[in-house]
């Protein structure tokens, strides 16, 4: 499963106001109440891992600043666990002076484990090297003319190769003989080469870690009761439309459509079905683990258990690598409100149209996103305390 991090930056004040009413938490994945405490358990999602495989490439020519060093540009592929035998990701090594050993799996992590440098360009680099860029039209950036008895196979070595040897000036100050930069190599294949390393490493720009997006439910501070429904609500994604379903109500559009999908910043309502206390909000949102993401190595023994480690012990035995393209997937997400009525009152009765009233009702709102809690909650506040504001 993937791991993957989120900022909350919506649900701010979360913990002052759990104090102000009763918390109740419907069941969403592994959260739950107990004995009417505000207990909340989060469940802890498992980074991809998965095996590599190479194919041969050309071997490059260079200095990393302790003489001259040479090292084959293997074609790195890794092949999440689980996954279907074409399902391959491409990778490009990151860790010039570390044998790679295929008998190791591998496991996702983050760039701070990695102490890989640079690697805000190295990711510009692999949004514009291969396969990200077609092989034609990086030979172009390169001002080169393939030959045209070149089978793709020759080509996609090149275009691999040109990426790869620009990776490594930036992880381990790899610097490319342009003048002889590919052993046993024929001259157009050291040419390519040389191009597109330059091209890359000319034009490389920082982009940040891949790990900063987000998805998260906002609109808590301005949503009122108006017209039989409940908001306005929005969605803040950086990770794409998301998908709703809702059990116990129904979800608006402003223009009173049914909110199916939703983009980020639109507007949507809740209306609750008669008679119904909760409501249920599924969402889903089309995710790739994204370009830039790092791998390493891991043992035999952590590949096996279900409690994979944060740092592996295993994780200077073997090249590191970075993830060259995205991965689609799903990601999903799900909100919960217990909506609970005045005890005093058999039935709500609720603010005219115009009103200023913000929170009508008690709610615990649970954001389960690839392993993040976020939680809010809202303060009832009752007819008389409206009518008292009103008043003052």
């Amino acid at each position: 499963m993937k791991r993957q991090m989120f900022t909350s930056t919506g649900f701010k004040g979360a913990v002052a106001a759990m104090a102000a009413g009763a918390l109740v938490l419907m069941g969403a994945g592994d959260a739950a109440a107990q004995n009417g405490d505000d207990a909340v358990r989060t469940n802890n999602v498992e980074p991809i891992t998965g095996e590599v495989e190479t194919k041969p490439g050309y071997t490059l020519r260079g200095d990393t600043g302790d003489g001259p060093f040479s090292l084959e540009a293997k074609i790195i592929g890794l092949f999440p666990e689980g996954s279907s035998g074409n399902d391959m990701l491409l990778t490009y090594c990151i860790d010039i002076h570390t044998l790679l050993n295929e008998d190791l799996d591998y496991m996702e992590g983050t760039w701070e484990e990695s102490e890989v440098p640079n690697l805000e360009l190295v990711r510009w680099v692999l949004f514009n090297g291969y396969p990200n860029a077609s092989v034609e039209s990086l030979f172009d950036h390169a001002d080169f003319d393939a030959p045209t008895d070149w089978d793709n196979e020759t080509s996609v070595k090149v275009a691999y190769a040109g990426t790869q040897a620009a990776v490594w000036n930036l992880t381990d100050d790899f610097e490319l003989n342009t003048e002889d930069p590919v052993r046993d190599g024929a001259e157009d294949v050291a040419e390519a080469i040389v191009g597109i390393y330059e091209y890359l490493l000319d034009n490389a720009a920082p982009l940040p870690d891949p790990s900063d997006y987000f998805i998260e439910l906002d609109g808590f501070d301005e949503a009122v009761y108006e017209d039989g429904r409940f908001g306005p609500y929005w969605i803040n994604s950086t990770a794409g439309p998301v998908t709703l379903e809702a059990d116990g109500g129904s979800l608006e559009t402003e223009n009173g459509d049914s909110a199916v999908t939703v983009d980020d910043g639109e507007r949507f309502y809740i209306t609750l079905q008669e008679g119904a206390t909760e409501i249920v909000i599924h969402g889903h949102a089309s995710f790739d683990l994204p370009i830039g993401r790092v791998f390493m190595a891991i043992t035999p023994e952590e590949a096996a258990s279900s409690n994979h480690p944060q740092v592996s012990a295993a994780r200077d035995a073997s090249q590191k690598l970075i993830l060259a393209q995205p991965r689609e997937g799903e990601l999903p997400a799900e909100w919960a409100f217990k909506l609970e009525l005045p005890d005093e009152e058999p039935a709500p009765r609720l603010p005219v149209t115009g009103t200023s009233l913000t929170w009508l009702f008690t709610a615990g709102t649970l954001l389960l996103l690839g392993g993040i809690v976020a939680l809010v909650v809202m303060r009832r506040r009752t007819e008389d305390e409206a009518r008292t504001e009103q008043n003052s």
